[in-house]
């Protein structure tokens, strides 16, 4: 009988070992945020390059994104979390984006969520899965088109333990500007007037050859 407690003993210890209480998270930061996760921890997304951004500046944009947890309280305890990151841009273009997190110790790391559609950037052209490499600790997605004045989310799921951290990084490239119609005929006309002008140059230079 005493070997029958023992034994269920110890399989309920390894039940509750193998399924921990998850303290879930959901933290959304929209471009210019510095803010707490509301749980101890800070979440934030800025734009680092260029800083400040100059008046009517025309190039590609990078922000930081950022988000260190607090769990002190509770080193062993483990954090799920998801969370979001959003801007909009007024030109069309494309997105690339890369992340990591720390991976100090057991009680100190963070993993990336590896199931499909866990991770993703969303444009207005569709949603896209961020691959997740590395173990689940780096996650990266090139040249996603995005179009202007449509939202774009980057959701972020993963697990977190104590004083984990990850941090990364949103490009934007604005696509080249094509000229309208109208500034198209402008420069056909400019064009034309340059050719006319050279062959008014060259008959002129070489009359008095022809005529001698």
């Amino acid at each position: 009988m005493n070997t029958k407690k023992a034994f269920l003993a110890a399989v309920g210890g390894l039940l509750l070992a193998a399924s921990p209480a998850y303290a879930v998270i959901n933290a959304d930061a929209p471009l210019g945020t510095v803010a707490s996760d509301g749980a101890g921890g800070l979440i934030s997304f800025l734009i680092v390059d260029p800083d400040p951004v100059p008046v009517g500046y025309d190039g590609a944009i990078t922000a930081e994104l950022r988000h260190r947890f607090n769990f002190s309280t509770d080193p062993n305890s483990i954090q799920a979390f998801t969370d979001t990151f959003d801007f909009t841009t007024t030109r069309d273009g494309t997105g690339s984006l890369a992340f990591s997190t720390n991976a100090v110790n057991l009680l100190q790391s963070l993993t990336f969520s590896g199931v499909v559609g866990d991770v993703t950037f969303s444009t207005g052209s569709g949603s896209f899965d961020v691959a997740v490499l590395g173990s689940g600790h780096l996650g990266s997605l090139e040249g996603a088109p995005i179009l202007a004045n449509m939202g774009n989310v980057l959701s972020i799921s993963g697990l977190a333990h104590g004083n984990a951290f990850y941090n990364g990084s949103v490009t934007f490239a604005p696509t080249a500007a094509v000229p309208e119609p109208a500034t198209w005929s402008l420069l056909i006309l400019g064009f034309g007037a340059m050719g006319a002008r050279l062959r008014h140059q060259n008959k002129a230079k070489w009359a008095p050859a022809l005529t001698a």
